[in-house]
């Protein structure tokens, strides 16, 4: 399960599964940006620091 959640500092933060971020090899320091595809569901775009190249692994969510 994706959750939002709200620091005390009034930021908030996307938790995935461990699962998941090993299936993709991501850890910390990922860049990850949003874009919408329809109206429920939207494309994460990620983007390890030790890429050199523009290519971007796509995972989608359906809500």
């Amino acid at each position: 399960m994706v959750k939002l959640q709200k620091l005390p500092n009034g930021q908030l933060v996307l938790t995935i599964p461990k699962q998941l971020a090993a299936l993709k090899g991501w850890d910390k320091g990922i860049t990850i940006t949003f874009k919408e595809h329809d109206k429920n569901s939207f494309v994460i775009e990620a983007n390890t620091p030790s890429q050199n190249s523009k290519k971007d692994e796509r995972v989608y969510f359906n809500g």
